[in-house]
């Protein structure tokens, strides 16, 4: 029998994450043990070295099949929701002196402010409180690489940090001026919490972790003002009480999303191999498009393009997220 290599690595791709998530949902596997699969993505490394040894040998194919099945394992975990916010090794309650004690960056924002945050492995966690200040409270032994200005807040993590060790970030934003948000985690644990921030754009990617998106009394700008990417991860969002259109991505990840009770909802869809539950949470389907029943009635709108690949995504209707 001949096999195709060119569609191997999707099966085996596909055979590994659906094996996890089916083990998870047979009680075989526990959340908390495929939560750290994470930490095999060095695998991906070998199997390129794999790949670049035997590249011209019959043996040539090992290389992608290691790398195909290493994704699938953090496929199924993050579509099992299994992936719980990996800290590389990271003691998040060591703040002894000497050993990572706690230090204060502050500053002040402007109307019309741009913030950036770049994050690699650890918590990070951002709140906002009243007024045109914020602050950010880390580890002297994990120095972030801030560039302040009134018009842009720039916070990366260390060189290093993903490879290295992780952070612990508490940044509070002020709710106080306009400004636009935009974060990027890789391999974190996420708590976003943007009640009363007024928000000209947000937009968020988060890979290979978990995150709490709580946007609920926030104010977002009402056209394109959300963009939120799930990539191997899973996460909850909870969506502003306005009016507004955005686009949600979940690729080989799972996510929860929460509206206000009595808001219209309207979602287009697209992707392949998704599970969803839209169908329960009381929406219609009319082809691609989903909405809530008497959509044109309610004041409160929100209108989503939501792109789902090898993902699980839920909606609640209700107002409250797990």
């Amino acid at each position: 029998m001949h096999v195709d290599r060119r569609f191997l690595g999707w099966g085996v791709f596909f055979i590994v994450a659906g094996g996890v998530a089916l083990a998870v949902r047979a009680g075989a596997l526990s959340a908390d043990q495929v939560s750290q699969v994470w930490r095999l993505w060095p695998l991906v490394l070998v199997a390129l070295g794999v790949a670049i040894v035997l590249a011209r040998t019959p043996l040539g194919w090992l290389g992608g099949i290691l790398v195909a099945a290493t994704f699938g394992l953090l496929a199924g975990s993050a579509f099992s929701g299994g992936l719980v916010g990996p800290t590389c090794g990271f003691d998040l309650a060591d703040r002894a002196p000497g050993s990572g004690a706690e230090t204060t960056v502050d500053g002040q924002l402007a109307e019309g402010a741009s913030v950036a945050l770049a994050f690699d492995c650890g918590a990070l966690n951002v709140t906002t409180a009243p007024g045109t200040a914020w602050s950010l409270a880390y580890r002297q032994d994990r120095v972030p690489r801030v560039d302040a200005t009134p018009q842009a807040l720039d916070i990366r993590a260390p060189e290093g940090s993903f490879l290295g060790g992780g952070s612990d970030w508490r940044l509070s934003l002020p709710d106080d001026p306009r400004f636009a948000l935009d974060v990027t985690a890789n391999g974190a644990s996420v708590d976003l919490r943007l009640a009363n921030a007024r928000l000209s754009r947000f937009k968020g990617t988060f890979n290979a972790g978990s995150f709490v998106l709580d946007l609920s009394g926030a104010d977002l700008a009402a056209s394109g003002g959300l963009d939120v990417q799930v990539n191997a991860g899973s996460g909850s969002l909870r969506l502003p009480d306005s009016s507004f259109g955005g686009r949600v991505d979940v690729n080989a990840g799972s996510l929860e999303v929460c509206v206000a009770e009595g808001t219209g909802l309207h979602v287009v869809t697209s992707g392949a191999l998704a599970s969803t539950d839209f169908s329960s949470s009381g929406l219609v389907a009319t082809g691609s498009t989903w909405e809530s029943p008497g959509y044109a009635t309610p004041e409160t709108k929100i209108e989503l393009t939501l792109s789902a690949n090898a993902a699980s995504v839920t909606v609640r209707r209700d107002g409250g997220c797990s």
